[in-house]
């Protein structure tokens, strides 16, 4: 049997030895979970920075649309403003004047003239 004496450096050195080993796992395990967050955080940005841009471009097309919508109406009315009810039953294609999804004219008297969405 080993003296106990001779055991205490041997278990001492065992349990320092666990210690250190744990702490490079943790600390890999930490490098790893950094490395990871890190590379997560720069897709997240590369995904926000493209979202804003598409959300910005959608913006900036439905509002030209919009624009291109008034004009075509403004200048449908000062050709001849008393025939503008006309002039709305009548549009052929309402997508190629109107781009906007939805198109709904008030008359002077306050009253629906027009709606791209009635048959």
């Amino acid at each position: 049997m080993v003296p106990r004496a001779r055991l205490y450096p041997l278990i001492l050195l065992h349990g320092v030895a666990c210690f250190v080993l744990l702490g490079i796992v943790w600390a890999t395990v930490d490098l790893a979970l950094r490395a990871n967050r890190d590379h997560h955080v720069r897709a997240m940005e590369s995904v926000t920075a493209t979202l804003a841009e598409v959300t910005e471009q959608h913006l900036l097309s439905a509002l030209m649309d919009i624009d291109r919508t008034s004009l075509a109406l403004r200048q449908a009315y000062l050709r001849d403003p008393g025939n503008f009810d006309r002039f709305l039953r009548e549009v052929d294609v309402p997508q190629a004047i109107f781009p906007t999804f939805q198109v709904s004219v008030i008359n002077a008297a306050g009253f629906l003239s027009y709606s791209s969405t009635q048959p």
